[in-house]
């Protein structure tokens, strides 16, 4: 797998989140097209998947989100052998009551 040109970006106010991935992505030297929507999911082979542009409530804030780039989970013989995050960026607003 090879990754280049990654960049995640989050933003967050008190009535709005916002993320994205940017990315250039190949797996077995050949170029996937790289969802864009949130939670996308890329299938290896004999298990284990990429999740791209992975997005979740940021913890403790009013509003608020964590974008990974890519995450990376692999299963092995006794649960999760490989558990990867690759480019994480995370926003918060407070005080917004």
């Amino acid at each position: 797998m090879t990754l280049s040109g990654l960049t995640a970006t989050s933003t967050s106010t008190c009535t709005t989140t916002i993320g994205s991935v940017t990315m250039s992505l190949a797996i077995a030297g050949s170029r996937v097209v790289v969802p864009t929507a949130p939670n996308s999911a890329i299938p290896f082979p004999g298990g284990g998947r990429i999740v791209v542009n992975e997005q979740s409530p940021a913890p403790k804030a009013d509003s608020g989100l964590t974008v990974r780039a890519v995450h990376i989970m692999v299963p092995g013989v006794s649960g999760q052998l490989v558990d990867i995050a690759v480019g994480t960026a995370t926003s918060a607003a407070h005080n917004c009551r």
